[in-house]
């Protein structure tokens, strides 16, 4: 009975142990969905691809700043680049106009990230040829 009760002893004071309390960071406070994927501006219009989806993104002036961020990454203007941007999704205003493009729309908020992309994304130039009259 004596070891049982200094084993008890032993186990209270062990799991009475203080712990140290360890650093919390505090999050980065970030308004509006986060979207992360590659991001390509070309002839006025821009898109945002990521592994699911396709989007419009809304050219303003924030997307302007985006461009040119993402001009250090590229090697051609059909190069794409990876960025993490904070936003929202809206319906194509452009779309609902013609009933072409994508169906929904980036407006970026905030430029988190601009990065190479990861893997070789070039949008190729579709191969044009010409019909000789005879």
């Amino acid at each position: 009975m004596r070891y049982l009760s200094i084993v008890l002893m032993v186990i209270l004071l062990i799991s009475c142990k203080n712990e140290d309390k360890e650093e919390q960071l505090e999050p980065v406070q970030v308004s509006g969905n986060v979207y992360h994927g590659e991001f390509l501006h070309l002839d006025g219009r821009a898109l945002f691809m990521n592994d699911m989806e396709t989007y419009a993104v809304k050219v303003d002036s924030t997307m302007k700043e985006l461009d040119q961020q993402a001009a250090q990454f590229k090697r051609s203007q059909y190069d794409m680049v990876a960025i993490k941007v904070t936003g929202e999704l809206i319906e194509n205003p452009f779309r609902k106009e013609t009933g072409t493009g994508w169906e929904k729309m980036l407006v970026i908020k905030d430029i988190i990230e601009v990065q190479p992309a990861k893997t070789k994304s070039v949008m190729q130039m579709p191969a044009t040829t010409i019909e000789e009259n005879n």
